[in-house]
């Protein structure tokens, strides 16, 4: 329900920011999750946890994009464009390390009961809906009423042009490649339990696997954009490239225990294209139709995705491990084979969408 959700919601949401602005849409992004928790923590209705669903579903869907491209309307309104990179950067690092609290608490207040959890994001949600109510309104260069379909429209045509056609590839690439560590990890983080004698229950011990996984992105992330000056933006991106594609390889390769180590490095691909990824993308896409291009992005992303996760469930059915990631390893390495060869054609001069 979740999924489908976000899938039928991700555009309309991206384009109703571009129409009204970021700060009302992330406003509601705080309080539509604010609302699905506590469907979740108050009833065991399917009704109403289904409720639940689309309402997270919304508000994920209504913060997919609208905090990029207020960020970026933000710091252009000030003149200080240029300091756009550096800050995405800042702020990646910062979002890594709170959702490694987020884990390390969630898993430990989700041992005594799972719905504590819950309300701790309903805690933090009403935190972020009053920062957004504070956020101040960007005048928008072009607030004409572009129906949604012309707005599509635009934003594929902006997608024809040579480096962000490449850079949509990437992104839907890498939005696959960095799921499947995550789909598949907790076999491994089971086996170094049962290797280890380690008695932490599930929720805490996948909580503290997840909050090193993310405190070891975030130190990524605040090296990206000097790395990125360093190799170059696109040599920059195919090492998060090379990275995630090695880490499904070693789960391919090597069904040890000892791989749930090598799984914590499976953020840090994301900690390294996030900030770069953004800062050559966002300037490319004019004022008034950013949110839905992110958004569009994020739903092709997502697509694809899903699409490989059918394709594997129905090859291989839901309780396969190893053969799943033999052809999730293969199928990323012709993947960034493919994107390695057609990086010069990015490179082509073209009009600027």
């Amino acid at each position: 329900i979740y999924y489908i959700g976000v899938v039928c919601l991700e555009v309309p949401t991206g384009y109703l920011a571009d129409r009204i602005g970021p700060r009302r849409v992330l406003i509601g992004s705080s309080v539509a999750q604010m609302v699905a928790c506590t469907a979740f923590v108050s009833s065991g209705h399917f009704v109403t946890l289904a409720l639940g669903q689309i309402l997270l579903a919304l508000g994920m869907s209504l913060s997919s994009g609208s905090d990029t491209a207020y960020h970026y309307s933000v710091v252009r309104a000030l003149d200080r464009a240029d300091e756009y990179p550096a800050r995405e950067g800042r702020a990646s690092r910062a979002l890594f390390l709170s959702q490694a609290s987020s884990a390390l608490v969630g898993g430990a207040v989700a041992i005594v009961d799972l719905r504590l959890a819950y309300a701790f994001t309903i805690l933090s949600s009403a935190i972020a809906a009053v920062i957004s109510f504070h956020f101040v309104d960007i005048p928008a260069g072009d607030k004409s009423a572009e129906s949604v379909w012309r707005q599509l429209s635009s934003c594929l045509q902006h997608a024809r042009h040579p480096r962000l056609a490449w850079l949509l590839a990437f992104y839907i690439f890498m939005t696959v490649v960095n799921h499947i560590p995550h789909e598949f990890y907790q076999p491994f983080l089971a086996d170094l339990m049962t290797a280890s004698h380690m008695s932490l229950q599930a929720p805490l011990a996948a909580g503290i696997h997840t909050a090193l996984t993310m405190v070891v992105a975030g130190i990524a992330a605040n090296y990206t954009i000097r790395l990125r000056d360093r190799l170059g933006s696109s040599f920059g991106l195919l090492l998060a490239a090379v990275i995630q594609t090695s880490i499904i390889a070693a789960m391919a390769l090597n069904p040890s225990p000892v791989i749930a180590f090598v799984v914590l490095l499976r953020s840090v691909p994301r900690g390294l294209m996030m900030a770069p990824l953004n800062a050559e993308i966002v300037p490319l896409i004019d004022e008034g139709r950013r949110a839905t291009y992110l958004s569009l992005q994020s739903l092709l992303g997502r697509l694809a995705f899903g699409a490989v996760l059918v394709a594997l469930s129905r090859t291989f059915g839901s309780e396969a491990i190893a053969e799943p990631l033999e052809t999730a390893m293969v199928w990323a390495a012709v993947g960034l084979i493919l994107l390695t060869v057609a990086l010069p054609i990015s490179a082509r001069k073209a009009d600027t969408p």
